[in-house]
């Protein structure tokens, strides 16, 4: 990998590179595996809800489908924290689809921050997940599909599949 050539593709601004390059740093030192990742997207969701709130920031989630809602919002928070380049949101059965262009991804630790690591030790679906859920009415709550891994890959992308917690 060729660091020069992915920050240009990815379009990586300085808060991008901090972000990967402490989390590569981490997966290196041996201080993270995916449970401490999910905990961390919890914690870290907590707060930046804290922050969107002392900054009077708040949503109007109206009675649009689920899709839109979850669009719209995350829409708001990836331009406002700027993690991905590419995705697509889509209805998946009774939940919805993220698919991320995973050669776009801005904080990736694998792909990006060269990490030496099993699985994907992504922050995205957790937090995210977390983060939309504060927003989205009770009977649109999301939880990641059960049954498989928080992100799977399809055709160069990460994809992650949420259902409603019902």
């Amino acid at each position: 990998m060729d660091l020069r050539t992915e920050i240009t593709r990815r379009d990586i601004n300085q808060h991008n590179a901090f972000l990967f390059a402490i989390f590569a740093g981490m997966v290196d030192l041996g201080l993270v595996n995916q449970g401490v990742v999910n905990e961390l997207a919890k914690k870290t969701a907590a707060y930046m809800i804290n922050y969107y709130s002392a900054k009077d920031i708040e949503f109007a989630i109206g009675n649009d489908s689920l899709e839109t809602n979850v669009a719209f919002l995350f829409d708001f928070f990836n331009g406002d924290l700027n993690f991905v380049k590419e995705y697509a949101i889509e209805r998946s059965g009774g939940g919805v689809r993220l698919s991320v262009a995973s050669q776009f991804c801005r904080i990736c630790p694998k792909g990006l921050g060269g990490a030496e690591l099993k699985g994907t030790l992504c922050i995205v679906p957790h937090f995210f997940m977390h983060l939309m859920n504060h927003y989205l009415s009770r009977q649109n709550q999301l939880v990641l599909r059960k049954g498989q891994p928080s992100i799977t890959k399809e055709a160069g992308n990460c994809i992650i599949s949420y259902e409603l917690a019902g």
